[in-house]
């Protein structure tokens, strides 16, 4: 529905890429479906990828597995960290 809307009321900005996150960008079949329905690049995004993990104690297989679902707690703590320094 969010995409259906931006697409109705988005006016004359054109999409160049469409990035998907959170867990269910991990379902491969529905960045096809997004895709063919934007007529658009579709790409996921991973919100750590290029992230400084090398003092801590990080399972990078799991990191790589869960990565996609990140998102939300990534934009938080940047909002927050906003919050506070401003």
């Amino acid at each position: 529905r969010s995409l259906d809307f931006y697409m109705a009321t988005g006016g004359d900005v054109k999409l160049d890429r469409l990035y998907l996150t959170g867990g269910t960008a991990n379902l491969t079949p529905l960045a096809q479906a997004v895709e063919n329905r934007v007529q658009v690049p579709v790409e996921t995004w991973m919100p750590l990828e290029g992230a400084d993990f090398s003092a801590k104690k990080i399972d990078r297989d799991l990191l790589s597995q869960r990565g996609l679902q990140y998102a939300v707690a990534c934009g938080l703590a940047l909002r927050k960290d906003r919050e506070v320094h401003s």
